[in-house]
């Protein structure tokens, strides 16, 4: 074996734990988060930042208006797992969208936009600028275990 060759078979082997770009998003011009990695994904745009710059995020979940910091804003969430209760956390990223919203908070949406920063007072926020909303079927938001007559 030569070298040359005990290099790159060492640069394969361990190249997986060497910080690199996010071999997922790498390939992809559109992120679909969805139901069954909601939370993981939501949580790694928050992590890696970065990494989305430049990305088309399509996230499907339900809507919540809040206030931050004085300005109104709107969240899309799902319920995940976190509390004493089984689904029984928040998830969720916030968005901007300049058109009509919900007027039913936990109404099901879709979004698709990229990501950016806001600010709001003199923290800055990450956000989702929302290019296309629309109103979906709801989904599973979380399972609940129905009792048993006994």
């Amino acid at each position: 074996m030569t070298v040359r060759t005990a290099v790159l078979l060492a640069a394969l082997f361990f190249s997986p734990l060497l910080p690199t770009a996010h071999p997922l998003l790498a390939a992809e011009k559109t992120i679909n988060i969805k139901e069954k990695m909601f939370a993981g994904q939501i949580d790694d745009i928050y992590l890696n930042n970065k990494e989305y710059e430049g990305k088309t995020v399509n996230i499907a979940g339900m809507y919540m208006p809040l206030e931050i910091r004085g300005k109104k804003s709107q969240l899309i969430y799902r319920y995940g797992p976190g509390g004493c209760c089984g689904n029984d956390a928040l998830v969720g990223i916030l968005f901007e969208w300049g058109g009509a919203l919900p007027k039913k908070e936990g109404a099901w949406i879709e979004i698709t936009g990229k990501k950016k920063k806001k600010k709001y007072g003199a923290e800055k926020e990450i956000v989702i600028a929302a290019s296309s909303f629309h109103s979906i079927k709801p989904q599973k938001s979380y399972i609940k275990k129905k009792k048993k007559n006994s």
